[in-house]
């Protein structure tokens, strides 16, 4: 089936199959070729109710068949596709990861930031107190010698 934009959508049936040829190749070990086989003889098997047969047979009548190699290259086509959005899925959660963790960086840069400036004014302002002590002092120490005079 056809969606929006000529893209494809699955039947259950149709992802049923892929489930399958996925599960073949990644856990038993078996060539694409091989899964593909096994995959078209158990579903090629006739399951369903009288109503369904005959829809199917309507169906078959309407479509022209579709040959073995068209097959196996369709169910191809369609695992690549399902690989590329796994992949692409897995992407994205990384790229959430990862902008999660500069988030947190920029936060402790900022933070940190934050406290040398605040440590900067305060030892400014200590500076500042401290040039205007020694400014008085030295103001009070000749006041008083230009009152009681140089000994």
């Amino acid at each position: 089936m056809r969606g929006q934009h000529n893209s494809r959508a699955f039947v259950e049936r149709e992802l049923l199959i892929l489930r399958r040829m996925k599960e073949l190749i990644q856990n038993k070990g078996i060539t694409l070729e091989t899964a593909s086989e096994i995959v078209i003889s158990r579903f090629n098997q006739t399951e369903g109710t009288a109503s369904v047969l005959r829809e199917n047979r309507a169906e078959e009548q309407t479509l022209p068949a579709v040959p073995p190699v068209l097959q196996n290259e369709l169910l191809l086509d369609i695992l690549e596709r399902q690989e590329r959005l796994e992949r692409q899925e897995r992407l994205e959660e990384q790229n959430k990861q990862f902008l999660l963790m500069l988030e947190e960086q920029q936060n402790y840069i900022n933070n940190n930031l934050d406290k040398r400036d605040l440590q900067l004014m305060q030892a400014l302002k200590e500076s500042q107190e401290t040039k205007k002590l020694i400014a008085s002092t030295l103001e009070k120490k000749s006041f008083f010698e230009k009152v009681f005079g140089k000994r």
